[in-house]
């Protein structure tokens, strides 16, 4: 019998993040517009419900966007190379401290009705996770 994947608007709303969710917002066909006054408009979909998404992140000069990797199993998590250590996350989802080169990105799809959304959300799924960005040296 084949399993049978949930359409965007079937998926319930659910605050919520994974490992994996990063790498498949960057690897699923990301692109990236610059906007006048130093902006990158990043268009992609959501690793959770798959509707197209929005974010803009707001630097000086964007060379690329990366997954930020998986805390180790322990909870800890070792500083990259040039950049300011995260914090594990605390239990409840969310980060204690951000390195300046990592954004929080949320599902914010319009197209989809998760049912369970609540009213004070106007749009996504409740999918949320970190990227990492680059900034070109100028």
């Amino acid at each position: 019998m084949a399993t049978v994947e949930p359409t965007p608007a079937l998926i319930p709303f659910k605050e919520i993040t994974e490992p994996g969710y990063a790498s498949r917002f960057v690897d699923r066909g990301l692109t990236q517009e610059e906007l006048p006054g130093d902006g990158v408009l990043l268009h992609g979909l959501c690793p959770r419900c798959d509707a197209p998404i929005q974010a803009f992140l707001p630097a000086s000069t964007v060379r690329s966007v990366v997954p930020t990797p998986a805390p180790p199993i322990d909870g800890s998590v070792p500083p990259a190379p040039g950049s300011v250590a995260v914090t594990a996350d605390g239990g409840a989802g969310s980060p204690g401290v951000l390195a300046a080169d990592t954004a929080p990105l949320v599902c914010n799809c319009t197209a989809c009705d998760h049912p369970g959304r609540p009213a004070e959300y106007p749009d996504g799924c409740g999918a949320y996770w970190l990227i990492t960005v680059e900034q070109e040296e100028t």
